[in-house]
């Protein structure tokens, strides 16, 4: 699998990570792997879902840690069961770091909280429901890398 690293060369850590316009819902998640830059501590995930259409949208999202020497197994990061059943439009974050507060696993709201190490590999899986086979999704997803 392809790996998203750092689009910003001023050394931002901003990944783009998908940037989708009229994307039509799909049986298959959209996954990717993301490589860590060495000096983040921190990130910040943005989920902006701006627009939808059709009957049912619904968007769920899972960030794992991914094995950094096959880059294939994973395992949900810090244990978090993720985003499932979002149905509103709404921008969305996941700050995720060593000392992050808050409610960690609260499928709830607009904010989340993961209080662990970044590791080197995650994976983000994105699933854009096809209930009605007529939805689509307009949506970001980014990740800002910080010290």
């Amino acid at each position: 699998m392809a790996i998203a690293t750092s689009i910003d060369s001023k050394g931002s850590g901003l990944v783009i990570v998908h940037n989708f316009s009229d994307q039509a819902g799909s049986a298959t998640p959209f996954t990717r792997n993301i490589l860590t830059p060495s000096w983040a501590k921190n990130a910040l995930v943005y989920l902006n879902w701006t627009e939808e259409g059709g009957t049912t949208g619904l968007v769920d999202l899972t960030i794992n840690a991914v094995d950094p020497v096959n880059h294939e197994t994973v395992t949900p990061l810090a244990s978090w069961n993720g985003i499932t059943q979002l149905s509103a439009i709404d921008l969305i974050t996941v700050a995720i770091g060593p000392g992050i507060t808050g409610i960690a696993d609260d499928d709830a709201g607009t904010e989340y909280h993961l209080n662990t190490p970044l590791p080197r590999l995650m994976q983000t899986v994105l699933t854009l429901s096809i209930a009605d086979a007529d939805e689509f999704y307009d949506l970001t997803l980014s990740i800002e890398f910080s010290k």
